[in-house]
């Protein structure tokens, strides 16, 4: 990079100044957040929940985010009913083992240990 001259020189001195006062406003401007999602916490909603309702109110898009949620809520009931499903199976399997290795001892129940 060849040197500025005195003219570049005044205009990166103005942009680091107003990069400055920019990262003091996005700053403020956090800590403000900050505490009205602290505010939030006050009336029983956490703060991650606050935070994507206001943005979907911001953005206007509170029925896309609806929608989003209500398929998450979907996808967690198909998954709890799988998972329901496999324990169940599981637990079945568990029992024919522990029958199966007490016939073969001769009765002897199976510990907790080798399930």
């Amino acid at each position: 990079m060849t040197g500025l001259t005195a003219e570049q020189k005044k205009t990166l001195d103005e942009l680091i100044g107003q990069y400055g006062i920019s990262l003091d406003r996005s700053e403020s401007e956090s800590e403000i957040r900050k505490s009205i999602e602290e505010k939030s916490e006050t009336l029983g909603i956490k703060k991650g929940n606050f935070r994507a309702l206001a943005k979907a109110v911001w953005k206007g898009q509170q029925e896309a985010m609806r929608q989003d949620i209500s398929d998450q809520l979907d996808l967690f009931e198909l998954y709890g009913d799988f998972e329901r499903e496999h324990v169940k199976k599981r637990c079945v399997a568990q029992k024919a083992r522990r029958r199966s290795h007490a016939r073969r001892n001769g009765g002897a129940a199976m510990s907790v240990a080798t399930i």
